[in-house]
């Protein structure tokens, strides 16, 4: 059984709180907030120090899986590249864009970073879509998915795929839970969510 780890970024990966101000005011100001220069301020979490190695994750093949749209897309692969996460700058995928078994096997291979079409599609749906054409693309991969938005750990969590796992970074044991699955994964064992 292959294993291939997907990482939401904002609050999961990297702390954005220094530029949530621009969306909580009465009218949200979403360019601002996605501006090059304020998504180049965004810091890696703590929780990924050692995890990573000239691009590469501990636990074998990773990915990128962003509701973040083509505003921030630079923003975006110069953070990931710039602070580790992959060796080059990740390829560019949009909901739209044939995410399934050609997308697969370059996640298999490289970290790649998958990102919102330009309509706005709801993070949660963009995200069960995205996840489900995956695991439909190859009978033979299970996903760890890493988030931190309560909403979308809820939607799924709700499809009960039995190759998917979904992980809550905002949980106690999040860090032992991905060295539990990480040790699975890197012995090519499949395990019940």
């Amino acid at each position: 059984m292959k294993t291939l780890w997907l990482f939401d970024l904002a609050e999961t990966l990297f702390n954005n709180k220094h530029r949530e101000h621009h969306v909580q005011k009465e009218v949200p100001d979403w360019d601002a907030f996605h501006a090059f220069d304020e998504v180049v301020k965004d810091t890696p979490m703590p929780w990924t120090e050692g995890l990573w190695a000239d691009g590469k994750f501990r636990y074998g093949p990773h990915g990128f899986l962003t509701a973040r749209d083509h505003r921030c897309a630079e923003a975006t692969q110069w953070s990931i590249t710039t602070h580790g996460f992959a060796g080059d700058k990740p390829l560019m995928m949009g909901w739209g864009s044939g995410v399934g078994s050609a997308m697969l096997r370059l996640a298999m291979e490289e970290p790649v970073l998958l990102m919102n079409t330009p309509s706005r599609e709801s993070g949660v749906h963009f995200k069960a879509l995205t996840l489900l054409q995956l695991l439909e693309a190859d009978l033979d991969l299970q996903i760890v998915f890493c988030e931190d938005q309560r909403r979308i750990l809820r939607v799924l969590r709700a499809l009960e795929h039995p190759r998917l796992t979904v992980l809550d970074v905002n949980d106690d044991a999040f860090l032992t839970l991905i060295h539990y699955y990480g040790t699975f994964a890197t012995e090519g064992k499949a395990w019940t969510p």
